[in-house]
């Protein structure tokens, strides 16, 4: 499946932007009841103007949810992007334009 998407431009701060404890929403989400799931080609762009940080995908650790040739890109603006998935890849800002992160599972 692929997936491209953009982040809203201006979330406030952090706590203004969460989903209950979790910093951020997630651009794409695998349910935690999912067993099975692939993934291809998915990326998620950023220009973010308010200075804020946040996380993007998530997913529940099982063998059989696999994601390959995913990435976060940093436009322009400042914050950024603290992760690919799930904790996994470099952040993205105004010093690392872009992170690929080739398979996650």
């Amino acid at each position: 499946m692929f997936f491209q998407n953009e982040n809203p431009y201006d979330p406030p701060s952090q706590a203004a932007w969460m989903d209950g404890s979790q910093e951020g929403y997630p651009a794409f989400e695998v349910g935690p009841g999912v067993t099975i799931f692939n993934g291809y080609g998915m990326g998620s762009y950023s220009y973010f103007n308010q200075g804020v940080a946040i996380e993007n995908a998530e997913a529940p650790t099982t063998s059989g949810v696999v994601f390959n040739d995913i990435f976060t890109v940093f436009l322009n603006g400042s914050g950024g992007i603290e992760s690919v998935i799930n904790g996994t890849g470099a952040a993205v800002n105004s010093t690392n334009g872009k992170t690929d992160v080739t398979t996650y599972s």
